[in-house]
């Protein structure tokens, strides 16, 4: 299949041709035609191919570039966006997301803090008063790309040594025999703070996504709360879904 042939059938008779070319353009990336970091046909040429004006053509593609399918780089032209999936059956880290889509993750402490806990604190991690916690805040990158805004607490007494923390907590946890084996994670969406819009470059209300994670051991104790922002632009989260007939259930 061409790499251009979701450029070959002629607009339809029905309906803005702008919209038509964001549909168009959708279904290229969904199918694979346009890879993620890969460059569009300029204005002209998708004018020319589409019989249509290059106003169509700028409208629709501002369009895709505010629903965060498009990057517009001035002076370079206008590439597909990369969007990072992550299935909520699966307990992964952030680390072996990006591993596993071939992307390079890294990490940005932004804050190191061991502390005696808070009233709010003892309850999430069902700790006793006077524990010490590791407060751990940092950007999460891919490919060098700020994704999200992490914060942790946990016990401090699973991770030892906070120096000793890699690029991945996960890991670190797992070496020391602590690895959580489920969580409960609940998201919602919501509107970007000037904190975390200064460390994902994004501006203050852009729509994120709102996470906050409770991670268990095997035997129900509480390893650590994350609360995230994540980029609303760039990442996407996936549920498989099934009946309860499949599932061997009733209605």
């Amino acid at each position: 299949m061409s790499a251009q042939s979701w450029m070959t059938a002629a607009m339809e008779s029905r309906g803005p041709f702008y919209l038509q070319l964001c549909e168009r353009v959708r279904s290229a990336i969904a199918a694979g035609e346009l890879k993620a970091g890969s460059p569009l046909p300029s204005e002209r040429d998708l004018s020319v191919a589409f019989d249509v004006s290059r106003t169509t053509v700028r409208k629709a593609l501002a369009v895709l570039a505010e629903e965060g399918f498009l990057e517009q780089r001035h002076g370079s032209g206008t590439y597909v966006k990369q969007r990072l999936e992550t299935n909520l059956r699966s307990l992964r880290s952030f680390s072996q997301e990006m591993l596993s889509r071939g992307l390079a993750p890294s990490s940005e402490v932004v804050a190191k803090v061991v502390a005696h806990a808070t009233p709010e604190e003892i309850l999430a991690l069902n700790i006793s008063l006077g524990t010490r916690v590791l407060r751990f805040d940092r950007i999460r990158n891919a490919d060098g790309v700020p994704m999200a805004v992490e914060r942790v607490v946990m016990d401090l007494r699973f991770i030892g040594n906070p120096d000793n923390i890699g690029n991945s907590l996960y890991e670190t946890l797992r070496r020391r025999g602590f690895a959580p084996v489920r969580a409960i994670q609940r998201m919602r969406a919501g509107a970007v703070n000037s904190v975390d819009a200064s460390l994902l470059g994004l501006k203050e209300g852009t729509p994120v996504l709102l996470l906050e994670r409770r991670s268990y051991l095997a035997d129900g104790t509480v390893v650590e709360q994350t609360r995230s922002t994540y980029r609303g632009d760039a990442y996407e989260f996936v549920a498989e879904l099934h009946t309860p007939e499949e599932l061997g259930g009733n209605d």
